[in-house]
């Protein structure tokens, strides 16, 4: 057993001997020196059983270190030490994705100090301290019972697991409650992604639902059987994922005009979009050409994806050729190319998309909304530079000026690099409809009218 509490404001609390308002630096350096000497070992490398102030000094800080009284209101004298670390910066040391807001509030409904104040306490750095500081420290941390005075040597003793002092009340948990209602209502908004996760939902969640006020529904299209082989195939590739076992695999899919085909390919990661699981792979491809594409799970025919050994005649020469050059497809690329172009499937040809809104609509709808890295609003001033910027050819490039010369001046444009052919671009596109107008690309734009005009025949009758 280790000492696995989290930095909650109920552990500071008990830590500060019940007055973490006053001593909140203090309880978070307590806490840190708690995980080095009884942790995971992920905290340092902590001393022996028996150790003075200066040993831990020694796990705690950088080599040269300096101890004066002076150095403390300076975060620079000693890069890559302890002491330079904010309060912040130690917490999301233990956990990258502690919710610092949610820990804010926690610390604040317990101790009375104000948001803002806490806010400014997560910008100081607990370990820029002097030695005498630290020696208390661990006098203190003896009379909570969580050391030992050796009375022969001077030196601090460690206790035994059976030894710990009882650090709260109820000791059937370390995480503190509104952790563990955060933690579960997150674990139930992507369970859909990842099943396995059900049961440790339900454990996280318990049996107490009735101050629960968020709830997340999900219009799931497949039937319970098609859900389940989806499931599979994702645990067969997080399997092979987690244990290294990067290989090409096979399998039967159906594409869209319900034909079969065989495809060979290297699975690089998955995706949850629009009520769907896809696999973006690299290889041999529907159509029976070399490339990437993205594979809708449960059109997957076969009832497992076979892994391929690299000598199989099946593998691709070109994904022989990535691995002997160390350059296979990675997430990274996936991740990087889904941030150049707005759009799912990442390995169509980009193109700028120029819209144009009503401007109380956009206020309303559009703005301070993030739906890519390239979509933003764009003066209208600027939408011919940025025309004949991206549309060299005049029988593109005419149509559009031409076009935007006629549309208000009052109205609101939005400008985005878009993947072309994208089927949950054009989708976005639509749900923006009648309030939106594509100005550009062409074929977009009239891709949009012909639709427009499909959907006015069908109301023909009124």
């Amino acid at each position: 057993m280790f000492f696995e509490y989290a930095p909650d404001a109920a552990v500071l609390d008990a830590l500060a001997g019940g007055q973490l308002a006053g001593r909140m630096l203090r309880a978070v350096r307590l806490w840190w020196i708690l995980r080095l000497l009884y942790g995971d070992g992920n905290h340092g490398s902590a001393p022996g059983n028996l150790f003075n102030a200066p040993r831990l000094m020694k796990c705690l800080y950088a080599p040269g270190h300096d101890w004066g009284e002076r150095r403390t209101s300076d975060g620079t004298s000693c890069p890559g030490c302890l002491c330079t670390l904010s309060l912040e910066a130690l917490l999301h040391r233990f956990d990258a994705d502690l919710p610092v807001e949610t820990w804010c509030l926690e610390v604040s409904r317990r101790t009375g100090l104000a948001p803002e104040l806490l806010r400014r306490y997560l910008k100081k750095r607990p370990f820029a301290i002097v030695a005498r500081s630290l020696r208390d420290d661990l006098q203190h941390l003896c009379r909570l019972g969580w050391l030992q005075r050796d009375g022969a040597s001077g030196l601090y003793r460690r206790r035994l697991v059976e030894e710990f002092p009882r650090l709260l009340p109820e000791e059937q948990s370390a995480v503190p409650a509104v952790y563990r209602r955060s933690v579960a209502q997150a674990l139930q908004t992507v369970q859909f992604a990842y099943p396995q996760l059900y049961a440790l939902v339900n454990e996280w969640q318990g049996d107490d639902d009735t101050d629960r006020r968020i709830f997340v529904e999900f219009d799931y299209i497949l039937s319970e059987e098609d859900a389940e082989r989806v499931d599979d195939y994702q645990e067969q590739l997080r399997g092979w994922w987690e244990a290294g076992d990067l290989r090409p695999v096979t399998f039967a899919y159906t594409l869209s005009t319900d034909r079969k085909v065989q495809i060979c390919v290297y699975p690089v990661c998955l995706h949850y979009v629009r009520r769907a699981k896809y696999l973006s792979a690299y290889g041999l491809g529907p159509e029976g050409h070399i490339g990437w594409h993205n594979y809708r799970l449960d059109r997957i025919a076969s009832t497992t994806l076979k892994p391929l050994d690299w000598a199989d005649p099946q593998v691709p020469v070109a994904l022989h050729s990535c691995r002997q050059d160390g350059n296979l497809p990675t997430p990274a690329y996936v991740r990087k190319a889904l941030n150049e172009a707005w759009g799912f499937n990442f390995y169509l040809p980009a193109a700028l998309l120029l819209l144009r809104f009503p401007a109380d609509y956009a206020a309303r709808w559009l703005a301070n909304t993030h739906r890519h890295p390239t979509f933003g609003p764009i003066p209208y001033a600027q939408l011919p530079s940025l025309i004949r910027r991206h549309y060299s050819d005049s029988r593109e490039q005419q149509p559009m000026l031409a076009l935007v010369a006629r549309r208000p001046t009052s109205d609101a444009y939005y400008k985005a690099l878009v993947r072309l052919g994208d089927t949950n671009l054009t989708l976005r596109l639509r749900e923006w409809r009648p309030h939106g107008e594509v100005l550009a690309p062409l074929a977009l734009r009239r891709q949009m009218a012909e639709e427009v005009r499909l959907e006015l025949h069908h109301y023909a009758d009124l």
